[in-house]
């Protein structure tokens, strides 16, 4: 491809210094040119302000003034700045080379993020753009071509700060919406400056677009389109996608029309996606399918367990029914019991045959080194990672019950007229079908009242199994013939020290024998995820070894405490009051992030 005019008068005022290798890409904003710096021997991007706007005088000064201004921040989640330069009438600036793409074009290619992907990536993003307002800077063209997955490491960064407010918004003379009008505030589109919160408004835009793989607002043109930022209520999040009602929330109140309703600070809204985000150690995949297969054996079970609990008692309650109103078991009673007899133990069969393949499981399970302790806890983990989603589910769940109202009314009534088929004079294999259904109908609507009565902020009937009893016995009978105890598992997880000792505080709170459990603080599992997040955010972003060895020195003393309780060294009241000086110590974790942040902010104003 033969280079264009900007390639040459670039290289041409470049020469020497910076050698372009070809260019990556162009917008409204500008051409980004891939260059090698000589001197440095490293690859480089170089975006030079369209000839068009650097023949502008205000708009020139401006862009080099907050370009300028944009080079001296300093944060992981924004792309450096290294030159900011004006010669032989080009503007342009040269920053990092991110290798990746973009998040738009991520987006283009493959559609939406995961939920917990799309999570991770706005909150970096919000991170960054909370160290630019804290030094007084604007975006003012948050978007996904503007946020940087590094390919190498998935670390996010965010690119062009305090760029977008050189140029101003024009709409297309055929009027089709291209780029920022989709991303803009209510109060940019109007002609307001905009400010942080506009920032935020365009991040939840944004947001939308990476969980949803599409804008909250869609229309074939700039003005409809600008109305519909303007006046129209913004979707909610949940209704696109399958995502944490919590994450939902956040990005919902990014979009609200009204600035002041809106968050109020991007520091806050990434601190809200905290409790989005996963809350514990990265779970092992053969530990996760385990729990998925738990999870179904236990609806087989149960299903097959009621099945034969209803066949039994109809084979009894049959003969007794009959020698109450007619004085004597008939031959068609006797017959119907006996169908219902080996109704229930088939269903029983099925039952112990889904019970043994858990205990063959479970012991695969122990010979890879996870022993009950170990998936219990994972399991706990697990839950609080899909309590969200579950109740976003709920949210269609609500939708549906009147249909699944519906078919338990048809089951009941369908009970009676198979009761009544099975009791008639009908021939054998009508009599048989009857039975069956006597069987099957009850089932299905005892099944459909358990699922209405669920409550989905409680924790599920599974996961209160594999923790329980059951669960216990289950493990235990599968270690019997073990030769001898497996070596444990290593654990799984980003961050090894916090995120280890969690884990271990978790398996130990978790093989405590119910009683004991009980007598310590009911919100022990919650105070350790806290934690957890606590010192993943201390030692990633703000607060500096300080903060994250203060997170850190707390699950240690949790750990600590629960190990002594279970040996009998330590009395539960006695832990239960200790946690009062380890909660003491996660809220120092915060204001040491916060005061960290404001100092930092001091600095680079100073």
């Amino acid at each position: 491809m033969q280079p264009g005019p900007e390639f040459l008068a670039l290289q041409q005022a470049v020469v020497g210094r910076y050698a372009l290798v070809r260019e990556l890409g162009r917008g409204g904003m500008g051409i980004v040119f891939l260059a090698r710096d000589l001197a440095l021997d490293r690859l480089v991007a170089i975006k030079l302000l369209p000839p068009a706007l650097a023949g502008a005088g205000d708009a020139r000064e401006r862009f080099l003034r907050e370009a300028r201004t944009a080079a001296a921040l300093a944060h992981p989640h924004i792309v450096p700045i290294h030159l900011v330069e004006e010669r032989d009438g080009l503007v342009y600036f040269v920053m990092t080379y991110v290798e990746g793409e973009t998040l738009g074009a991520r987006i283009r290619r493959a559609g939406a993020l995961p939920a917990a992907e799309a999570m991770r990536v706005v909150q970096e993003v919000a991170w960054a753009l909370a160290h630019a307002h804290a030094n007084g800077i604007t975006h003012r063209d948050v978007k996904p071509d503007n946020v940087l997955l590094d390919g190498a490491s998935g670390r996010v960064l965010v690119s062009d700060f305090g760029i977008a407010r050189s140029a101003s918004h024009h709409t297309p003379s055929d009027g089709v919406v291209r780029g920022t009008p989709q991303y803009a505030s209510p109060e940019v589109l109007q002609g307001a400056p905009g400010d942080a919160r506009s920032d935020i408004y365009s991040l939840g835009v944004t947001a939308w677009m990476a969980a949803a793989g599409r804008p909250p607002f869609e229309r074939d043109s700039a003005a409809a389109l600008a109305l519909a930022h303007v006046n129209a209520p913004a979707p909610s999040l949940s209704g696109a996608a399958r995502v944490p009602a919590r994450f939902a929330a956040a990005v919902d109140r990014c979009l609200a029309k009204e600035p002041f309703a809106r968050w109020q600070g991007a520091d806050a809204f990434a601190g809200a996606l905290d409790a989005a985000r996963a809350r514990g150690p990265g779970i092992p995949a053969p530990v996760r399918a385990f729990l998925r297969e738990w999870e179904s054996a236990n609806g087989e079970i149960a299903t097959a367990a009621t099945a034969a609990g209803v066949a039994f008692a109809e084979a009894v309650g049959l003969p007794v029914y009959d020698l109450i109103v007619r004085g004597r078991v008939s031959f068609d009673a006797s017959i119907l019991s006996w169908i219902f007899i080996i109704i229930g133990v088939l269903a029983t069969g099925l039952t112990k045959m889904r019970v043994l393949q858990m205990v063959s499981q479970s012991r695969g399970m122990m010979r890879a080194g996870f022993a009950h302790a170990r998936i219990a806890a994972a399991q706990f983990v697990d839950e609080a990672e899909r309590d969200d989603e579950r109740q976003a589910a709920d949210a269609v769940d609500r939708a549906q019950r009147r249909e699944m109202l519906t078919v338990l009314g048809g089951s009941v009534l369908g009970t009676v007229a198979a009761l009544g088929l099975a009791f008639s004079a009908a021939n054998g294999v009508l009599v048989a079908l009857g039975a069956a259904g006597a069987v099957a109908l009850p089932t299905l609507a005892i099944r459909m009242a358990l699922r209405l009565d669920a409550d989905i902020s409680k924790s599920p009937l599974p996961g209160r199994l594999l923790r329980g009893r059951l669960g216990r016995w289950i493990f235990r009978v599968a270690g019997m013939t073990l030769p001898e105890s497996p070596k444990a598992a290593a654990l799984e997880g980003p961050e090894p020290t916090a995120l280890a000792l969690g884990q271990a505080a978790r398996e130990l709170y978790l093989a405590l024998p119910a009683a004991t459990r009980a007598a310590l603080a009911p919100d022990l599992l919650d105070l350790i995820a806290a934690l957890e997040r606590r010192a993943l955010r201390a030692n990633a972003d703000r607060a500096g070894p300080g903060g994250f060895n203060t997170a850190v020195a707390a699950l240690e003393t949790i750990r600590l405490d629960l190990l002594r309780v279970s040996v009998h060294q330590l009395e539960p009241a006695a832990m239960t009051a200790e946690l009062e000086q380890v909660r003491a110590m996660g809220d120092a974790v915060e204001r040491r992030i916060a005061a960290d942040a404001e100092v930092g902010a001091l600095i680079r104003r100073g």
